[in-house]
């Protein structure tokens, strides 16, 4: 790419997994921030943090250790974002000119312009009268719902919901006691480690090199960028078919489709390596990186976050997230960060066929520990852990 400094493949297993670490970091300090100083303040922090990654990154000039903070510092926004497809899509359509400079202006533009206008959005009500700041909270809901709208009927149950909420809160300790409690944040982190250990963090950093790689017909560029096209209408798709489908099919079909796709990349690596001429074959790499992402965001993608709102007790929401995404995004680094060196050590197509495993693992693991949760009340899915327990 235009305008940068060869990295040796050590630095760029550096680049490619420290935003995974910083958003590991992320995950449990903005939770904090959220609690402490509110949703409005911690949401304005993350933008000018992912605008001073993408300065550090103009003002160095491509110097690897400042790429390392870059990252670090890049991944921290990402601890609170857990849907990231259209951003996904940006970042690989720009990603076209081929300049480095161009590419990084263009992506710090997202979160400054996201700081700017966030600047007029009013504080969370729940959080207002959480705070006991009623007026503001009055004020808030009146903005979002518009100013002719009668908020009143809404306010009371807010209130109430605040007010049970509030005296349900219990310490970690006591959120551990309980069996049923620990059964679904094992599950809930369990979904969390697997969404990375199937490979969807390797497949992101790496899509044009594996393209590159595997010499496909069409260009490396044009393939990322149908990467992109494909995740955020498969996300939309996700999204109409959720409620009426069921969390657990979708989740037991994406990772046995994920388990193929890898399969069959690892496959056609194992006898392009191996010297077989794969000419004939150049589109099963397309076709199964295709799959494996439409999986991915059809099911492991998204669907972990839902369940894990839909098992855990509200009083334990908070602690339940903040491991999910820290078993994610710690998965996600040690991937990233070893990928290279399993190449190394074991070749391109063991390396997928590992990733291949995981994700007929994570399919065992969800048949044999989550349980449905559509359409069903918080007691009747703890009764049901109850009863495996």
């Amino acid at each position: 790419m235009a305008g940068t400094t060869p990295l040796t493949t050590e630095q760029e297993s550096w680049v490619s997994s420290l935003l995974a670490l910083g958003a590991c970091v992320g995950a449990p300090l903005i939770g904090y921030v959220m609690e402490r100083f509110g949703r409005k303040r911690a949401i304005l922090t993350l933008g000018p943090t992912a605008v001073a990654s993408f300065v550090i990154i103009l003002a160095t000039r491509g110097s690897p250790w400042w790429l390392y903070v870059s990252r670090l510092l890049g991944g921290i926004p990402l601890g609170g974002v857990i849907m990231f497809c259209a951003g996904g899509l940006y970042t690989y359509a720009v990603g076209a000119c081929e300049n480095y400079y161009i590419m990084t202006g263009a992506c710090l533009l997202v979160p400054a312009v996201c700081f700017f206008v966030f600047l007029w959005m009013p504080e969370s009500p729940y959080y207002l009268i959480a705070t006991h700041q009623k007026t503001q909270a009055t004020s808030s809901l009146q903005w979002l719902r518009g100013k002719d709208c009668d908020i009143s009927e809404e306010f009371n149950n807010l209130e109430k919901f605040v007010e049970e909420t509030t005296l349900d809160r219990v310490s970690i300790r006591d959120l551990l006691s309980s069996a049923v409690t620990r059964k679904a944040i094992f599950i809930s982190s369990g979904l969390g480690a697997f969404q990375q250990l199937s490979g969807i963090s390797v497949v992101q950093f790496y899509t044009e090199a594996i393209f590159n790689a595997v010499g496909v017909a069409l260009s490396s560029r044009t393939c990322t960028i149908l990467f992109g096209v494909i995740m955020v209408v498969t996300a939309f798709v996700c999204a109409k078919i959720v409620d009426k489908v069921g969390r657990k099919i979708l989740l037991l079909i994406s990772g046995v489709f994920m388990s193929l796709a890898c399969f069959n990349l690892g496959l056609y690596l194992y006898f392009q390596e191996t010297g077989h001429d794969v000419g004939a074959a150049s589109w099963l790499p397309v076709i199964s990186i295709v799959v494996f992402v439409v999986a991915y965001v059809l099911g492991f993608g998204p669907l972990p976050w839902t369940v894990m709102a839909e098992i855990l007790p509200s009083n334990a929401k908070g602690f339940g997230g903040s491991m999910i995404s820290t078993f994610c995004w710690g998965s996600s680094f040690v991937i990233g960060k070893l990928f290279q060196n399993m190449i190394d050590l074991l070749g391109r197509y063991l390396a997928f066929w590992m990733f291949s495993f995981f994700a007929i693992l994570a399919t065992f693991f969800v048949y044999f520990y989550v349980p449905e949760t559509k359409n069903r009340p918080l007691k009747q899915i703890q009764d049901e852990l109850m009863i495996n327990n």
